[in-house]
């Protein structure tokens, strides 16, 4: 189970993973997956060589490859300036290799797809979240090369005209319909055993329906792949992943793993991205995160994390972030937090503004006093 988890909470984590480090196991609830994940991966690809990324194919599935994920996440406004965030993510698992002959059953499937989607509504102080698991026959999940395009049900991620990506999911009580366009060059990742790119600043535009309405809206996304032998947790490490998009044109990733019983020095990873596209890597010793406060769950008493200060002491950044709101918390097969946060900072007695995600893994209740 422990590793079906890493694998639903993946994507910057993998392009960011340091090498080496213990991968978080917390509670998940069994939903048949893991059975299937503990199964020999033989016949399947392995990410031993360096990748020739190419666009827009390699947004559809490597289905050769034993896991995949594919995570868009982001923050938008509508013309009164109401905020929300979102995101949506797919898990691929093969169940059995592409050359596997399948039986004449029409529910034989090579792949399972899982689809996570959640919807803040900030002004509300909602979140709204589904869950779906689904085999990929009989059209109910699956992939396509051309068009490119991944589904379960009516939840899709696809690629259109231009190199634009079309989102859409829901629940039946909000539903989300976005058009992105990618806007600088995407960051790449092909080594220890997968593959991994990130698209760091996508304009997004479209439509949240919410409360019987339909909203005009517009932001800023951040897409995450994965495919491959995806790091694994194991040992009893929490971790806080940051997915930062400032209004300056620039991104921030940040990942911070730490043991659960606050023994050790958290590891930090993290990449900057200028608004010309330049990446810069950031290793434990360029980065600092402070914890500032809590929150805790009202549903089992977890305690998260609520408001960090980091740090990037060459570059004189410094930058506070603070959740729209309080309780992000998911409670599907995996309850985590995972949340949209606004962004403020300082540069060299400059301001620095924006939004960003963060999600939170790992932790769990406080023992029980006696």
């Amino acid at each position: 189970m422990a590793a079906l988890l890493l694998l639903i909470a993946a994507g910057a984590g993998a392009l960011l993973w340091p090498k080496g480090s213990e991968a978080p196991a917390p509670r998940l609830r069994d939903t048949g997956l893991a059975a299937l994940l503990e199964r020999e991966a033989e016949g399947f690809s392995r990410a031993d060589q360096a990748w020739r990324f190419r666009f827009p194919a390699d947004h559809a599935a490597h289905s050769d490859y034993r896991t995949e994920l594919w995570l868009v996440a982001g923050t938008l406004s509508d013309r009164e300036g109401r905020r929300f965030g979102f995101q949506l993510r797919f898990l691929r698992l093969g169940v059995n290799p592409p050359a596997t002959p399948m039986g004449p059953s029409a529910w034989a499937a090579h792949d399972v797809y899982q689809a996570q989607f959640a919807l803040t509504d900030v002004a509300g102080g909602d979140l709204h979240s589904g869950e779906r698991v689904s085999r990929a026959a009989m059209g109910m999940s699956g992939s396509e090369a051309s068009p490119v395009r991944v589904w379960l049900e009516d939840w899709s991620l696809e690629a259109r005209g231009g190199g634009d990506l079309r989102l859409r999911a829901g629940t039946k009580d909000v539903g989300l319909t976005l058009t992105l366009r990618n806007s600088k060059p995407p960051v790449l990742r092909s080594a220890d055993g997968f593959h991994a790119y990130a698209m760091t600043r996508l304009r997004a535009e479209g439509t949240i329906r919410i409360g019987g309405r339909s909203i005009q809206a517009g932001g800023l996304a951040w897409l995450d792949r994965a495919w491959g032998e995806i790091p694994m947790p194991v040992g009893p490490v929490a971790w806080d992943r940051f997915l930062l998009q400032l209004d300056d044109g620039r991104e921030l990733a940040v990942l911070r793993l730490r043991r659960r019983d606050g023994s050790g020095e958290p590891v930090l990873a993290g990449l900057l991205v200028d608004d010309d596209g330049t990446v810069h890597t950031l290793a434990h010793d360029d980065l600092t995160a402070e914890v500032l406060g809590y929150w805790p769950s009202p549903r089992d008493g977890t305690r998260y994390p609520a408001r960090w200060r980091l740090r990037l002491p060459a570059r004189a950044i410094t930058l506070q972030l603070t959740p729209h709101v309080a309780d992000q918390e998911a409670d599907l097969s995996l309850r985590y937090w995972s949340g949209v946060v606004e962004i403020m900072g300082m540069q060299d007695g400059r301001a620095l503004q924006g939004n960003g995600y963060v999600e939170l893994l790992g932790y769990e209740p406080a023992p029980a006093r006696r």
